[in-house]
C-alpha cells in the first residue's frame, strides 16, 4: 500500500514540476546522452525501493520482537542518502534535482509507513 501512495504520490510532483516549467532532461545513465525522466521511471523507480523494503520487513519480524525502531534507523540512513543521489545527477537542472530530491523524500515516508503498519504490532496493555 506504501508502494502505490508514493508512487502515486510521485506523479503528482512529476506532474506539478512539468506543469511549472522544471526541465526533465538530465544524464540518467553516466556516459549515455541526456534523456527526458518518464512517468514510468517515476513509478518503476517509487516501487522498486518499496519491494526491498517489503522483504527487508518481512525478514526483521522473523528475528526481532521489535522491528520498528530498526526501520525506522535503517530507513533514515537511507532516505538521507538516497537523497543526496539527485544531487550529483549530471547535466540536471537545479529545479530537477530538487524534484527527484523530493520524490526520494515522498517514497522515504510512504514506504517507512507501509513497513512500520505491516511490522510486528504490540499487544495490547491493560
Amino acid at each position: 500500500m506504501g508502494a502505490a501512495v508514493g508512487a502515486l504520490l510521485n506523479v503528482v510532483v512529476f506532474a506539478v514540476a512539468g506543469a511549472a516549467g522544471v526541465s526533465r532532461v538530465a544524464e540518467f545513465e553516466q556516459g549515455e546522452p541526456p534523456s527526458e525522466l518518464t512517468v514510468v521511471q517515476v513509478m518503476v523507480s517509487s516501487f522498486m525501493p518499496a519491494i526491498a523494503a517489503a522483504l527487508g520487513t518481512l525478514v526483521l519480524n522473523q528475528i526481532t520482537a521489535r522491528p520498528g525502531r530498526i526501520v525506522i534507523g535503517v530507513a533514515t540512513v537511507l532516505a538521507l542518502l538516497s537523497t543526496g543521489a539527485p544531487l550529483a545527477l549530471g547535466g540536471a537542472s537545479v529545479g530537477l534535482r530538487g524534484v527527484l530530491a523530493v520524490m526520494h523524500l515522498v517514497s522515504a515516508a510512504t514506504i517507512v509507513g507501509g513497513m512500520l503498519r505491516s511490522g510486528r504490532q504490540r499487544p495490547p496493555s491493560y
